[in-house]
């Protein structure tokens, strides 16, 4: 699913997406984003200002070009990945378990917590 050039959405997918999705955010500001199902991956590039909520994500997160951004992950579920490039002031909330885990990719990105 790819959803481009959003801005000002308070948006709820509840359970409306699957195992497999994968959601694409590009080009998006001011969106608060909840998802009560675990998804495949999640991609956020060139977005401002998003507030994310999920269940899970079993492949990953990446986050490109992007500013101002968080993340939590509302379950004790595992994070496989986070890739960050070229982005600022990310947040993401994990888990201990899943923070041990996770694989990081960073690359000129800063202000990340």
């Amino acid at each position: 699913i790819r959803l481009s050039n959003l801005s000002d959405i308070d948006q709820n997918m509840a359970k409306l997406l699957e195992i497999q999705s994968t959601i694409c955010y590009e080009n998006c500001e001011n969106i608060n984003l909840r998802i009560n199902s675990k998804i495949n991956r999640l991609i956020i590039n060139g977005c401002k200002n998003m507030c994310i909520q999920l269940a899970g994500v079993i492949s990953g997160i990446e986050i490109e070009n992007s500013c101002n951004i968080t993340v939590k992950i509302k379950r004790s579920f595992p994070l496989n990945s986070l890739f960050l490039v070229n982005s600022k002031y990310i947040t993401v909330s994990l888990s201990k378990k899943s923070h041990k885990t996770t694989f990081y990719d960073i690359a000129k990105s800063h202000g990340i917590m």
